[in-house]
């Protein structure tokens, strides 16, 4: 019996080392692909991003000057206001 305990003792004790061992190798394959991905991921991320400013940086003020630009050709086509700088005076530099 005692034989028997002892084998059973060192089975026991050596498949928890190779168990051990076998996740210890794992976390360290899965860290080095986790940061092998992120390294990959990274410039991916930063490519979205950049894409999305884009997108966003032309909502809003470029529709803004289109309809502004549109205003202002409608009004030069159709001649509704005088364009009229009117009289200016001069003012010399240094005088207030």
């Amino acid at each position: 019996m005692a034989g028997l305990a002892t084998t059973a003792l060192l089975v026991m004790v050596t498949a928890a080392a190779a168990l051990g061992a076998v996740i210890v190798v794992g976390r360290a394959l899965r860290r080095s692909r986790e940061r092998r991905r992120d390294r990959l991921a990274a410039p991916a991320r930063r490519l979205l991003l950049a894409i999305a400013a884009a997108v966003l940086e032309n909502v809003g003020y470029r529709q803004l000057t289109a309809v502004w630009r549109l205003h202002g050709t409608w009004d030069a086509l159709l001649r509704r206001r005088q364009h009229v700088w009117g009289t200016m005076t001069r003012q010399g530099f240094g005088r207030t």
